[in-house]
Order: structure tokens, then C-alpha cells, then sequence
């Protein structure tokens, strides 16, 4: 059920051969763990641990694309754009930034046109998924929660998905003022969201200051770029730690203090870091993404 802290061994397979697929996934598979209904891997990976249908021998299960990677929106693509605005050397199979700050894939490359699709590859698509059931943590009574931003999602979740202690992560938009921003909203950096990461963890098993060590290490020196991480560049790639209780803020200020102290003594930089209240509170809940609008920014 909903609340159920569960570890569950996983892979997702073709649905036409039921062969494994030959991608790269932004997280694990194998032997997992995630808190049902609280994000994290596939929709229906979480239905079938809600309803209760996940036994200890593996079953495989049909997925369809809306439990998936959600269906492709065709505002997002394929749309045609005249050669004359082509930039030098475009080719299909290249990723490009658009105005509006989102990325897409170029699919096509003529003499008149370039075809571009904001839309994942793997939007519309149905999968199965082969899945064992290998232990149940009945309502997760000592989960705690943190909120963190690394730029793109998928990198920050998978080191904090792999990291011991954590049992459930979430990609969503945290710090901006509209309650359900679109994506198309949030890369026009109008909503003043960042991406974000929620990570659900064990503090008996992991401890907040350890997930602290692990966001420094990962943000590595663009720590000292302002609304940046990387080659990804705006508002929404902001990096920060967002605290939740009185406890989170005491030791997120003591390590962005002691962060600073260091580069200041170091290389004399600045850190651009925030570090602040998250905007997301019990009764509000952390805005979600759907893996298609924003997998293709790995």
C-alpha cells in the first residue's frame, strides 16, 4: 500500500520480444528500494507493489507507455523548422537548446527542413517489466525527507538512489510560486522553480549530514557558478539546499559555513549555493515530473 517502504529486485524489458531493453535508464534495476506512491522509477512498478500482485518468485507484467515514460504531447514534436534557421553543421541525432530553454532531439535534417521532437524517444512506448518482491517496511514510520538541487535531475537522483540509507527518491521543481508548473514553464525560468530532488532515507541507516557530504561532492565545482551546474545554464538550474525541519537547518547552514570558509580560503571564491527554506511543506505537495519531459536532459 501507499506509505509501504519496499525492496523489490526489478528489470524492464521490450514489450514486443520481452527482452531487456538496450538503453540507459536513469536509475537502477536490480534490487531496489522506494516507498510506494512517493515517486521513483516507473508508475506502474508502484501500482503493482500497491496492489499487492509483486510475489518472491519474478512475474513478468505488462506496462503501458502512461505508466511508462507517459505519452508523447504533440505540442512538443515532431515540428518541422525552415533550413534557413538551421544553425552550422545541425544533423540528425543532435540535441538542441531552443529559445524556451527546453532541449530537443533533432530526428531529421533536408534540403527545406530540420525536424526537431521536445518529446522523449521513448514517450508512447509499452514495456514489461519482470519483478520480484523481497521485502515489505509496513507505513516506513522513521522515513525522513530532504530536498536538494544539482541542476539536471537524473544525476543528483541516481548517486542519492545508490547511496545506503536512502529508500526512495523523486525529481519534481521546488522554490517557485506556481503550485503545478509545466515544464515548458519552469525552463522559461518564470516561475522561479528550480529542479530538485526529494530523497526519502533512513536516519538510522544514513544520517542528513552524509546526504549533505554526498550533494557537495556531487555539485563539485559549480558550487561557484550562479544559476548554473555544468553546461546546463538558468534559473531553473540553481543549485541549493532546501531544508524541511529546524534539525536539516541547523546542519545544512553549519556545512554551506563551512563550504564557504573553505573556497574563501582555498581560491578565494564565491559560493552560489542557496541554502534556505523549502517551499514545499506538509499539505503541499513536491511538484512531480513526468520522466518523458525532462530524460532526455541526461
Amino acid at each position: 500500500m501507499d506509505g509501504d517502504a519496499v525492496r523489490v529486485k526489478w528489470s524492464l524489458l521490450e514489450a514486443d520480444v520481452g527482452e531487456p531493453v538496450n538503453f540507459e535508464l536513469p536509475f537502477d534495476e536490480g534490487e531496489v528500494r522506494f516507498v510506494v506512491g512517493s515517486g521513483g522509477y516507473l508508475p506502474g512498478l508502484h501500482r503493482l507493489a500497491r496492489e499487492g500482485v509483486l510475489e518472491t518468485e519474478p512475474k513478468v507484467f505488462d506496462i503501458k507507455a502512461a505508466e511508462a515514460f507517459g505519452s508523447a504531447n504533440p505540442d512538443l514534436g515532431p515540428i518541422d523548422v525552415p533550413a534557413s534557421a538551421a544553425p552550422e553543421g545541425l544533423a540528425a541525432g543532435m540535441v538542441v537548446q531552443l529559445q524556451n530553454g527546453m532541449k530537443a532531439r533533432v530526428t531529421r535534417v533536408t534540403d527545406e527542413v530540420f525536424t526537431i521532437d521536445a518529446n522523449d524517444e521513448l514517450a508512447g512506448k509499452d514495456f514489461k517489466v519482470e519483478a520480484a518482491l523481497l521485502e515489505v517496511d509496513p507505513a516506513a514510520s522513521k522515513i525522513e525527507t530532504a530536498h536538494f538541487a544539482l541542476g539536471c535531475f537524473w544525476g543528483g537522483e541516481l548517486a542519492y538512489q545508490r547511496a545506503q540509507g536512502v529508500v526512495s527518491t523523486k525529481v519534481g521543481y521546488t522554490q517557485g510560486q506556481a503550485e503545478s508548473p509545466s515544464y515548458e514553464e519552469v525552463c522559461s525560468g518564470s516561475t522561479g522553480h528550480t529542479e530538485a530532488i526529494q530523497v526519502m532515507y533512513d536516519p538510522s541507516v544514513v544520517s542528513y549530514s552524509r546526504l549533505l557530504e554526498l550533494f557537495w561532492e556531487r555539485l563539485g565545482d559549480s558550487r561557484h557558478l550562479l544559476n548554473q551546474v555544468g553546461n546546463d545554464r538558468g534559473t531553473q538550474y540553481r543549485h541549493g539546499i532546501y531544508w524541511l525541519t529546524e534539525g536539516q537547518k541547523e546542519e545544512a547552514e553549519a556545512s554551506m559555513a563551512a563550504a564557504k570558509e573553505l573556497a574563501l580560503v582555498q581560491a578565494g571564491k564565491t559560493i552560489y549555493t542557496e541554502c534556505k527554506a523549502s517551499t514545499t511543506k506538509p499539505g503541499k505537495p513536491f511538484t512531480s515530473i513526468r520522466l518523458t519531459e525532462c530524460r532526455m536532459k541526461q
